[in-house]
């Protein structure tokens, strides 16, 4: 199990599967995480507009796009172009959807399979990564 340090994370979450939210929300209950949920691509941009979360995890298949575009939208926003993004995916996606992927910026791709202290040993070095390079960006602005 993963210990973690005493940062309060916000993961958004953009899938059109309810159980699979609810899923990743378990995995990160011990970590003092918020989860955002967003059923669809639309929502999911709102809302990382809204909370700048620390993670984003996205589908490829959304409800009213897709991962790639969402991924895009978020890519050109400078506020957010440095969220790590990465996409929930299976093994009937091909090897040239998951090079786009990292081709259009997705930080990676996790199996969609990958369930509790998997998934949260996995996403724990991306978000301690991120949250240095946004407490040295802080820093570093003038105020």
């Amino acid at each position: 199990m993963t210990i973690l340090e005493p940062h309060h994370f916000k993961i958004l979450v953009a899938s059109k599967d309810k159980e699979e939210i609810a899923q990743i929300k378990k995995a990160f209950d011990h970590c003092d995480c918020q989860i955002i949920p967003a059923s669809s691509m639309s929502l999911a941009l709102f809302l990382t507009q809204k909370n700048l979360p620390d993670l984003i995890f996205s589908e490829l298949e959304l409800t009213d796009g897709d991962g790639f575009n969402f991924l895009g939208e978020i890519r050109q926003e400078p506020d957010l172009a440095k969220i790590p993004f990465i996409f929930l995916v299976d093994r009937s996606h091909n090897a040239l959807t998951l090079e786009q992927a990292i081709d259009q910026g997705a930080t990676s791709l996790f199996d969609c399979r990958l369930k509790g202290s998997d998934l949260v040993d996995l996403a724990m070095p991306i978000l301690k990564e991120h949250q240095l390079v946004k407490t040295k960006r802080a820093e570093e602005t003038p105020e």
